[in-house]
């Protein structure tokens, strides 16, 4: 069985230039909360690309010798945020 990673926004030069899509920074605008209580959102932020590495090595590593089939999403919480501003 295959384990795989699925990187959000990561700052690298491609990262960068994503950012530099207009609509990309709207959806990020949006997305990241500005002021306020922010204990119940999502913060979206690109990621390092350290980031993606200790979750590559930690899914390399005998920690994690049990996981199969499955992926692991490294997106500083993209996705989530998303999900939880198509249903608000």
């Amino acid at each position: 069985r295959v384990v795989s990673v699925s990187p959000g926004l990561v700052d690298t030069d491609m990262g960068r230039l994503e950012l530099e899509h207009n609509e990309v920074k709207r959806s990020m605008a949006r997305l990241t909360p500005v002021g306020g209580d922010r204990s119940d959102l999502d913060v979206v932020l690109p990621g390092l690309t350290e980031d993606i590495a200790e979750a590559v090595a930690f899914l390399c590593s005998v920690q994690d010798a049990f996981s199969s089939g499955c992926d692991l999403r490294v997106d500083g919480g993209l996705v989530a945020a998303r999900q939880r501003q198509s249903t608000t």
